[in-house]
């Protein structure tokens, strides 16, 4: 299992597609959601 924290982010949203799509392993994500940029509800939806 992988923890993420920062999940919502460019940098670590990208590295979660990645790793679920060439790992069995599930993915942890946590984030504050403090600052969201532009796009990132829908890019942290559909995981």
């Amino acid at each position: 299992m992988i923890l993420a924290s920062g999940g919502a982010g460019f940098i670590v949203s990208n590295f979660e597609f990645d790793w679920l799509e060439k790992s069995d392993e599930e993915v942890v994500s946590f984030d504050e959601l403090v600052c969201i940029p532009s796009g990132t509800r829908q890019r942290i939806k559909c995981v």
